[in-house]
């Protein structure tokens, strides 16, 4: 047992929860259970038995979906179901595409990693996911899953919602609605399919109704029966359809059973050890609860004879409904996971754990093809304008190609092409041998016209009609480069671009002008002139290693970005306790979404590096300091809260003039015809980000530092959304920064599909290189339109409490950190802080360190269960094993400080003395005698 020079040791009052639980710390909880976004959820149970478990109690895990955002599948840890944190992510980015790093106009908004499934078999965990967009479904899989490394497995064809099962010979399965595939034992293949096992119709007697969708399917084997719970929306909402069977793949023998849980649905059920040495099952189902997210509620059950649960009360669940928690922790434990959170304050000292999903490198990358520059940029058809007559063209197909003047488009001559008869291909062609190359974008344009009759050929039934200018391999292969509706009696001028393929065969190739196939006339005489093809200079940006490569930079796990970021171009290292966001890339003026209605982009959503967090529910407060001292013009840089819709307070530097405003874009859906349907999804993105009346602040030149605040009301119960801004120029005096903007609410069209985030940017439209640095991110639940005055007594409490603590019986890097941690809080509390968020983001660090010595206290090494840190930067990081300088082994073990110089500078910052034991022990470790560990006796 540990031995302690005195009484004083870290107390086990409950504390205030973290932002994210609804842990009420009487043993009690409330659902939704998290207040933030965790959707499309998937838990599985680590037994206290089991020998890969070193916390020495049940430990679950979590994966949810994350969509385009990098890192993704964030593994997430729970002792008692309610409280949970991350610990790691399966992986760093999803993809080296476009599509998933915002690069030459694409975008994954709404695709990437959807409804993953989390299964642990002999020893391994496995981590199943489908894309949308990036070739179907992949397998991750690792022997730790808080330390990985992970391998990854593509298994290169879609399934929806899928879910992993491994049935009792251990073979692998995949369950996707009403189908089933059985995979290879290395789970790279599919071996065998067994689909529509199930019918809907089948259960309209059970039901009473006939479902519509079977999604987000999860199964698992309790007692005699398989039960896989999914969801149909039916007369009701959105419904549990819990199905079970004793056989798998025989669907007679499928029972069906529905309940209306208030519109909590999809997710997984949960074994609970009942220390009776029994277990029982329960409910971890989602709902959607806008503007905040998808959030989980852990839902009792009792089972009846007749082996279906009943969940809640009688099947009767509401959001806010309370429960008893269904797993006891000792008061200490439970005081310390009470104040882990999924969000966080940060004041980016760079001291969270690099983690090894960052050292992921399998990516092959696209190189930029081999070019001769000399047949870029110039005209690559001969005798274009046809003022040489035919010269260099051949009649393809059918066809007689004429020279004339009388009626030319352009110049002096065009040429006309009749007899066409009933070949639409029938026209001009010419050689490219010889000028073509592989990966090159090549722009072509036609000027037509049709409106005569000739040949018996009757066109004037056809009032419009597709032209094509194209490219056609020697093997036959066609790829149109410019098309065009031209209508009858106009002359138009069709354009368009095309990139060859990289592996395309060019030699023997041809341009060729085609009209669509159709009806009889469509093969009508025309007349056409200035054909011109010319290869484009190569715009397109491709990957580097740089982009993905380590930086040295290691965020806390709460954060992620929009899209993968590009490493060359964030930096925690630049500037010490500062993030620094360098614009190396310039937002897109073109760029569409590539799903939906595939409508336009703002300059915001094609940013590369934004950098946010989830929102929790109710009111949350954000903070943060800039530098903007670096920016350049056409920069926009500040702080977002945002989905398809948004708004954010930033500073924008135009013509060397520097402006904070507020923005803020509500997406409608698009313009909407008589019966709904959209038919224009264009905007002018201009508009839509310019700075709203009212809301903007001329800085003075010298006026460098700009402090934000962005004071968000997410009220669940409405799916509304308002945000109040204000400014500081010196840290110390607040103004409102325009009127309160809102309401956001959620559009519904899937582009974004998740929760509002909060996060940091900076984009530029003009011109790369421009940095700014932003000191901190800290969070409040206060707001200051509550009018209450700035409140330190939890904080001085918290000083206090740290400051009486005399005991040295504590693992060194959590002592450490805990010093680290006072001293910034007492730093806070001596600059007279302006805001509720500069005294709360200080004092929960120190309480939640507070917490973790009192869990070290009563393991008597600092071992799990919940052993180990939460960072020492005023920021949480996840949970024993995940320190910025501590323990990375899961299992107590615990990394002694780096250096002693280290050690002596801590101790002096407070008042410390070196003791006569530290001096007996130098003293044997000079003369030779191993010492194993030092432990301090007092501060």
């Amino acid at each position: 047992m540990p031995v302690f020079a005195d009484d004083s040791t870290p107390s086990s009052t409950p504390s205030d929860g973290s932002y994210t639980t609804t842990d009420s710390g009487d043993g009690t909880y409330s659902i939704p259970m998290l207040n933030t976004d965790v959707p499309d959820i998937s838990v599985i149970r680590v037994s206290k038995d089991d020998p890969n478990n070193k916390d020495g109690r049940d430990v679950y895990y979590m994966v949810s979906t994350t969509m385009e955002l990098s890192p993704g599948s964030p593994i997430m840890k729970s002792y008692d179901l309610v409280n949970w944190w991350i610990v790691t992510y399966v992986y760093d980015r999803i993809s080296m595409s476009d599509a998933s790093s915002l690069r030459n106009g694409a975008s994954s908004y709404g695709e990437g990693e959807w409804a993953p499934s989390l299964r642990y078999h002999n020893g391994r965990f496995y981590v199943l996911f489908n894309t949308n967009n990036l070739n179907g479904a992949y397998i991750y899989y690792t022997d730790d899953i808080e330390n990985g490394p992970w391998t990854k497995i593509a298994l290169n064809r879609g399934f929806h919602d899928p879910s992993l099962y491994f049935d009792e010979q251990g073979s692998p399965w995949i369950i996707s609605g009403v189908n089933q595939y059985r995979l290879s034992d290395d789970l790279t293949t599919v071996v065998e399919s067994h689909e529509n096992i199930i019918s809907a119709e089948q259960f309209t007697d059970d039901l009473g109704e006939t479902p519509t969708g079977f999604e987000g399917s999860q199964t698992f084997k309790i007692g005699d029966y398989f039960y896989t719970p999914t969801i149909y929306w039916g007369k009701d909402g959105r419904m549990v359809m819990l199905l079970r069977t004793t056989d798998l793949l025989d669907g007679s023998k499928y029972e069906a059973k529905k309940y209306y849980l208030g519109a909590f649905a999809q997710g997984s059920l949960v074994e609970v050890d009942n220390g009776d040495g029994t277990t029982s099952w329960h409910g971890f189902f989602f709902r959607d609860t806008y503007p905040t997210g998808r959030i989980p509620g852990l839902i009792p059950a009792t089972w009846g004879d007749d082996g279906w649960p009943v969940f809640g009360d009688n099947n009767q669940v509401s959001a806010s409904d309370t429960y008893d928690k269904l797993i006891d922790l000792p008061a200490d434990l439970e005081n310390l996971v009470r104040q882990r959170s999924l969000v966080n304050s940060d004041d980016f000292d760079n001291d969270a754990p690099h983690q090894s999903y960052q050292d992921q490198d399998w990516w092959t990358l696209e190189e930029p093809p081999q070019v001769d520059d000399s047949l870029i940029g110039i005209e690559l058809v001969d005798n274009g304008d046809f003022e040489n007559g035919t010269e260099s063209w051949t009649p393809q197909w059918n066809g007689t190609l004429t020279a004339i003047t009388d009626g030319s488009l352009s110049g002096t001559t065009s040429l006309a092409v009749t007899n066409r008869g009933e070949y639409n291909g029938a026209g001009p062609g010419q050689s490219m041998d010889g000028k073509l190359q592989q990966g090159v974008t090549y722009r072509a344009s036609a000027t037509i016209r049709y409106d005569h009759e000739m040949d018996g050929v009757d066109s004037s039934a056809v009032t419009s009609h597709l032209y094509y200018v194209a490219i056609q391999y020697a093997d036959g292969t066609i790829n149109r480069v410019a098309t065009g509706t031209v209508k009858r009696g106009e002359t138009t001028t069709i354009t368009g671009e095309f990139s060859i393929p990289s592996d395309a065969n060019v030699e023997g190739s041809k341009l060729i002008v085609e009209t669509a196939w159709g009806a009889e006339g469509t093969c009508m005489d025309y007349v056409i002139d200035d054909i011109s093809l010319i290869g484009l200079a190569d715009e397109k940006e491709y990957p580097v290693a740089e982009e993905y490569q380590p930086n040295g930079s290691n965020l806390d796990l709460v954060w992620e970005w929009g899209h993968n970021p590009d490493n060359r171009y964030w930096s925690l290292t630049d500037r010490e306790g500062w993030l620094r966001l360098t614009n190396g890339h310039k937002v897109s003026a073109t760029a569409k979404y590539m799903k939906g209605t595939y409508g336009d982009l703002t300059y915001f959503e094609t940013a590369r590096n934004v950098l946010s967090q989830r929102t929790f529910g109710g009111s949350m407060s954000v903070e943060t300091h800039m530098d903007v001292s670096h920016m350049k013009d056409g920069d926009t840089a500040g702080l977002a809260t945002y989905t398809r819709s948004f708004a954010y307070a930033a500073v924008r530097q135009e013509n060397g003039q520097r402006t904070l405003g507020v923005v803020k874009r509500v997406y409608d859906n698009g313009v909407k015809d008589a019966d709904g349907n959209i038919v224009d999804d264009t905007i002018d993105r201009d508009a839509e980000e310019a700075f709203v009346s009212g809301g903007t602040v001329t800085l003075p030149d010298d006026a460098t530092n700009v402090w934000i605040k962005s004071d968000n009301t997410l009220d669940n119960a409405s799916g509304k959304l308002t945000i109040q801004y204000w400014y500081s120029l010196d840290g110390k005096q607040w103004s409102k920064l325009g009127d309160e903007q809102g309401p956001l609410t959620y559009d519904w069209s899937l582009s974004h599909f998740k929760g509002y985030r909060i996060g940091l940017f900076n984009y530029a439209k003009e011109n790369t290189g421009g940095y700014v640095d932003f000191d901190y991110y800290d969070l409040s639940d206060v707001l200051t339109s509550d009018g209450k005055a700035v409140d330190t007594s939890k904080l001085r409490s918290a000083i206090d409490q740290a400051d009486s603590l005399q005991s040295a019986e504590y693992p060194m890097d959590e002592w450490d950190k805990m010093l680290t941690l006072l001293d910034k809080a007492k730093q806070a509390l001596a600059s007279d802080p302006s805001t509720q968020n500069e005294v709360d983001a200080p004092q929960r660090a120190l309480s939640l360190q507070l917490a973790q010595l009192a869990v070290d206290r009563q393991s008597g090494d600092g071992g799990n269960p919940g052993g180990g840190d939460q960072t020492g930067d005023g920021d949480q990081t996840s949970d024993g094993n995940q320190s910025g300088n501590g323990d990375q082994t899961g299992d107590g073990g615990q990394q002694q400080s780096s250096t002693a110089d280290d050690n002596s500078s801590e101790l002096s910052s407070t008042g410390s003395s070196v003791t006569p034991m530290v001096l007996s022990v130098i003293a044997l470790m000079l003369a030779g005698i191993s010492v194993i560990r030092i432990r301090r006796s007092s501060r």
